[in-house]
């Protein structure tokens, strides 16, 4: 059955504007540039190019790395995304008439359909989806030689094969086995069976001798990250590579129809698709684009982007944006880093000893890496805990004055994740608090290499004379031996240094209230003096009421005073609770406060839950 060309291109037309405008304003692709610890660094110079070089994939993975950052601009990142998607479609298209037949290329939009929903749902990297556009336009290429002949169809295979390994790793496994499933659906057994030989014995050949790869790695570089993995934008990625097994299945058809014995059921199917272009083509695309848009809005995973943009705003330092945000996520929208970032921006507000319990949190995620076991033997999941929060271990040690471990992080972040530019700026910047200006001047020059939208040494020099001395006036001039490591720890280290370190004061005071530990919260009220409160913040006098109430007795605060209207909160925390918990209530207890104390000390000392008011 013919297909009308100008129907079809009008048809990928309306798909890319619908793509391009869902990416930009949904996906918002600067939203993921820098912040995965994966996403790739981009280097100018010889050096950084001639490593990719060295493996299968390399090439593309090198395109790829120039390509995501261009992400820093979202409509750039969207137009980078369209045009992928646009290749993919328009090669898809040529090969699913070829291979399968006019009436299947309304087809041609999948693969394009898939790569926007597996990027509605996290980052995806570049290679993983200009890895298969590479196999399907080197397919479309060899289809084309295929028809004019025997030795063009040879030389296509003998020149494709090698040249597509090389730059796109494990894709080429989906060009060599669709061409071989072509050729014996064609009846030619001789170059479908070589076809299918070159899947094995082109990577192994290649990765084995030119590159000294084992035999289970010749097959890995290029292929997803997630792939046999079951979370939905990995699963998407996989339906990509299952799609194209269908179409080779389809180029089979020609073995295995049976004559007049499938007529009837072929008419039946061309009738149902001749009913349906009898909509006529403005009505069939509009169909067609509502379709997909109702996929990219079912699909979407609102939460995560909320999260997202959460997380973009803390590593931009916009505070207050930062807990705007938080009050309107959702539950599942909390993990470690968020709680981090929320705790590091009401610090920043001056809400930290005020509105820390009004979040979801525990004494984790005061500090990204406590809980994480930073042994090199530990299991992998540990491991790969540690590693995804490495990009934010050293932002909050470097600002407490625990110079010498961001150092430490930072070192193990550009170890693992490579020249990233966050990573090379965090060193040139401690390498300046600790006056080495050498070494400062080194990852600045490296960091100048960097292709993104600042200048190398924007963020280096943002960091103002005098916020470097405050830096150094709380420095700890050496490592502590600690074994093991904790909040208390630390931040007892940093007060001995310099007792007017209000950072470290705050985060001590935190973790004894995320601890259980009210009276160590009463013996550190001394130090109010140190910073100039005007008055005891809240979390504190209701942590000194419940500390008062467990040891019967009377704290001495200095001269200082309970404000009435913690007193009156505590009274009627009282009133509400007191008489469910003696009668062994103790959930109707806890959905009788949440509302009104679900953000206090009291509620955190009883039931052990933060983050309740309001949810």
């Amino acid at each position: 059955m013919g297909s009308d060309p100008n129907y079809g291109r009008l048809r990928l037309l309306g798909f890319l504007v619908l793509f391009f405008l869902w990416t930009w304003q949904r996906i918002d692709p600067a939203l993921y540039y820098d912040a995965d610890p994966v996403f790739p660094p981009f280097l100018t110079g010889g050096a950084f190019f001639r490593q990719f070089l060295a493996y299968p994939g390399g090439p593309i993975a090198y395109a790829a790395a120039f390509l995501s950052q261009l992400f820093a601009w979202s409509w750039l990142g969207a137009l980078v995304l369209t045009a992928i998607a646009g290749l993919t479609c328009w090669a898809a298209d040529g090969v699913i008439r070829r291979m399968v037949g006019d009436s299947w290329r309304w087809a041609g939009l999948v693969p394009g359909v898939l790569i926007l929903l597996a990027y509605n749902r996290g980052i995806v990297l570049l290679p993983e989806i200009i890895g298969p556009l590479a196999a399907v336009l080197a397919l479309a290429a060899y289809l084309w030689l295929s028809e004019r002949g025997a030795w063009p169809r040879m030389v296509g295979l003998v020149v494709l094969s090698p040249v597509l390994y090389y730059a796109a790793g494990g894709p080429y496994l989906l060009f060599a086995g669709l061409a071989g499933l072509y050729e014996l659906g064609q009846g030619r057994r001789l170059p479908g069976l070589l076809s299918l030989l070159a899947m094995e014995g082109v990577p192994y050949f290649i990765g084995c001798y030119g590159f000294a790869l084992t035999a289970s790695e010749v097959f890995r570089y290029g292929l997803p990250l997630g792939f046999g993995t079951l979370d939905f934008r990995s699963v998407a990625l996989q339906l990509m590579y299952g799609f194209w097994v269908l179409v080779g299945l389809g180029a089979l058809a020609p073995l295995v129809r049976r004559g007049k014995a499938r007529e009837p059921k072929r008419r039946r199917q061309l009738a149902a698709i001749q009913r349906l272009r009898g909509l006529g083509p403005a009505p069939r695309l509009l169909l067609g684009l509502v379709g997909v848009a109702a996929l990219a809005v079912l699909t979407e995973d609102r939460v995560e982007r909320e999260a997202a943009r959460l997380d973009d705003a803390a590593r931009h330092e916009r505070w207050d944006e930062v807990l705007v945000r938080a009050r309107g996520l959702p539950l599942r929208g909390y993990d470690r880093v968020v709680s981090h970032q929320i705790n590091r921006a009401l610090y920043e507000t001056g809400r930290l000893p005020y509105d820390m319990l009004a979040y979801p949190q525990g004494p984790e995620t005061l500090m990204l890496d406590m809980g994480v076991n930073p042994d090199p033997e530990a299991e992998s999941l540990q491991m790969q805990a540690r590693e995804e929060t490495f990009l934010r271990l050293g932002d909050l040690d470097l600002q407490l004055g625990l110079v010498n471990k961001a150092e430490r992080e930072a070192h193990e972040a550009l170890t693992v994740h490579g020249p990233h530019p966050e990573v090379l700026r965090r060193l040139a910047t401690v390498n300046l608090v600790k006056r080495q200006p050498e070494a400062a001047a080194a990852f600045t020059a490296a960091l100048a290499q960097c292709v993104r939208p600042e200048g190398g040494s924007a963020g280096i020099a943002s960091m103002e004379s005098a916020e470097l001395e405050r830096v150094r006036s709380v420095m700890l001039v050496r490592d502590a031996p600690w074994a093991p490591e904790s909040v208390e720890d630390r931040c007892r280290a940093l007060l001995r240094r310099n007792r007017r370190n209000r950072m470290a004061f705050e985060y001590l005071m935190a973790y004894y209230l995320l601890t259980h530990q009210p009276g160590k919260v009463v013996e550190n009220l001394g130090r109010l003096r140190d910073f100039g409160y005007p008055a005891i913040p809240r979390l504190y006098e209701e942590a000194v009421l419940v500390e008062e109430r467990q040891s019967a007795r009377v704290v001495d605060l200095g001269g200082r005073r309970i404000s009435a209207e913690t007193l009156d909160r505590w009274v009627g925390f009282g009133q509400t609770v007191d008489a469910l918990l003696r009668a062994g209530a103790r959930e109707s207890a806890k959905a009788a406060a949440r509302a009104r104390y679900g953000d206090s000390y009291f509620y955190y000392a009883a039931f052990g839950e933060t983050g309740a008011a309001g949810r």
